[in-house]
């Protein structure tokens, strides 16, 4: 007789049991990330609090030892930070003044143009370099240049501004000699003005009116580029070892726009520019310019505001050409490595592209405080090698030919 088949066990649900497992494990994951999130927070704010404080403590030291006078205050005038270099600007230490109100340091007739700043200020304007005065511990008013800039809270509204400003005194004297030159060749030439007005009324023969008035003019820009000579003689005196750099420059200039196929007229103009490219250099310490070892960065940037000063000086002065400009440009570089605007390309005048180069060329080859001169080879092979990335390629060219086929030479190379 057949048994019937008994039963079988049933086998565990093995799927399921695993499905649950992970579901648990998933729950178990969420839960720890849900307490780990405070703590990573907490170390992210940490680290951007670290952060804030390195910056806040490079800031501090680059206001620390900045030759520029900084300090702040807030929107009531109050003082609430002074730099070692506003204590030697005013006289004042910095536990004088924090606290005090800015008022303080202002003239009487500048009280209005505080709150104009102010006003601005709340707008969330930066003012810079505003031409001004203030008042010293001694009582003296001096002149300055400075910039305001607000100072805002997290949330971008002003609570107070910045100042940053600068001594122009010496800068301020020297415009003034420079200006009151200027005047005395002008009564000058009015005055030889006048004499040729008075022969040309004497003659009544047309054509002989017609000579005094051409010797008038000859001698008139006789009288401009002695002008010009004993400018540009005024700065060699304070830097003799780079006497006759200007002239050299500026004879170098007009023959490469000679070169370049530039008429007698713009030759003139370049020759004058390359004259008078570094009369700027009045507002350098003597001690930086005949320094005979290498300069500081320090001294080197002060060195460096002798092309803005040179433009300050002779931009308000009428010239045929624009002298001005090419001076300020005749640091600047192609590619934008110069100084003082970081211009690039065709930004920078030809004018002073052709500066550039004359300048280096003359520079390189002439002895200099610090060493010899290195030589004509090698301030040409310089140019060739910055050829159309530091140095325009045209006026490169025209150089190079000068020297190698033309046979031109600087009064001072060393070949």
């Amino acid at each position: 007789m057949n048994q019937s088949p008994s039963p079988k066990s049933p086998k565990p649900d093995i799927v399921g049991e695993l499905d649950q497992l992970r579901v648990e494990i998933r729950r178990e994951k969420a839960s720890l990330n849900e307490a780990l999130a405070p703590l990573e927070q907490l170390r992210y704010r940490a680290r951007t609090a670290e952060a804030l404080l390195k910056s806040s403590e490079t800031l501090a030291s680059i206001v620390l030892s900045s030759d520029a006078a900084i300090f702040s205050k807030n929107l009531e005038g109050v003082i609430s930070s002074w730099n070692p270099a506003a204590e030697k600007l005013f006289g004042y230490t910095a536990k004088e003044v924090i606290g005090q109100s800015v008022t303080l340091l202002l003239p009487p007739n500048r009280l209005k143009e505080e709150e104009f700043i102010v006003a601005r200020i709340l707008q969330g304007e930066q003012i810079s370099r505003i031409e001004t005065e203030r008042i010293c511990k001694d009582g003296r008013h001096i002149p300055i240049r400075a910039t305001f800039s607000p100072i805002l809270d997290v949330d971008g509204k002003a609570i107070g501004f910045s100042t940053i400003a600068q001594d122009i005194a010496q800068e301020k004297m020297a415009a003034q000699a420079l200006l009151d030159a200027n005047k005395e060749l002008i009564v000058e030439n009015k005055e030889k003005e006048q004499r040729a007005s008075e022969l040309i009324v004497a003659n009544e023969e047309k054509a002989k009116r017609v000579d005094e008035l051409l010797i008038t003019k000859d001698k008139l820009q006789a009288s401009l580029m002695e002008t010009i000579d004993l400018t540009r003689q005024l700065v060699e005196l304070r830097d003799p070892f780079t006497a006759g750099h200007q002239k050299h420059v500026g004879d170098l200039a007009k023959a490469i726009a000679a070169q370049m196929g530039f008429d007698e007229v713009y030759q003139k103009g370049v020759m004058i520019a390359g004259y008078l490219h570094d009369t700027g250099k009045i507002i350098v310490p003597i001690e930086i310019l005949c320094k005979p070892g290498k300069l500081s960065l320090e001294e080197f940037n002060l060195v460096k505001n002798h092309v803005q000063a040179g433009y300050d000086l002779l931009k308000d002065v009428t010239y045929p050409w624009p002298i001005a400009k090419a001076v300020l440009g005749h640091h600047e570089r192609l590619d934008g490595s110069g100084y003082p605007n970081g211009l690039k390309g065709d930004q920078i005048s030809i004018e002073s592209r052709i500066l550039t180069v004359a300048d280096v060329i003359d520079a390189m080859a002439s002895h200099r405080p610090y060493r010899a001169g290195l030589g004509i080879e090698k301030a040409l092979a310089e140019i060739e090698r910055g050829r159309e990335t530091l140095y325009d390629g045209a006026v490169v060219d025209a150089c190079l030919k000068l020297f190698r086929e033309n046979g031109y030479k600087l009064p001072t190379s060393l070949t």
